[in-house]
């Protein structure tokens, strides 16, 4: 937890892959700048081992986020 420790911002790159409306239609996007709220370790898919979690706060005075139109509505 020394990262949510130090309040240190971090960039976050986001990811096509990702099931939201903020992820990218394709490819990778600079998301801007975040501090992590708290870290902790969780299960992972594999038996036996653990990942490491993070809840990120994304600093204020960045441009707003762009999203996607949600499945099956048509962009204008």
């Amino acid at each position: 937890t020394e990262i949510a420790e130090t309040r240190q911002p971090v960039r976050v790159i986001r990811g096509f892959k990702l099931d939201s409306a903020y992820a990218p239609a394709e490819g990778y996007r600079y998301d801007g700048l975040y501090v992590v709220e708290r870290a902790w370790m969780a299960k992972g898919l594999t038996k036996g081992l653990l990942v490491c979690r993070y809840a990120f706060k994304r600093l204020p005075g960045q441009p707003p986020l762009p999203t996607r139109p949600a499945e099956g509505k048509e962009s204008e």
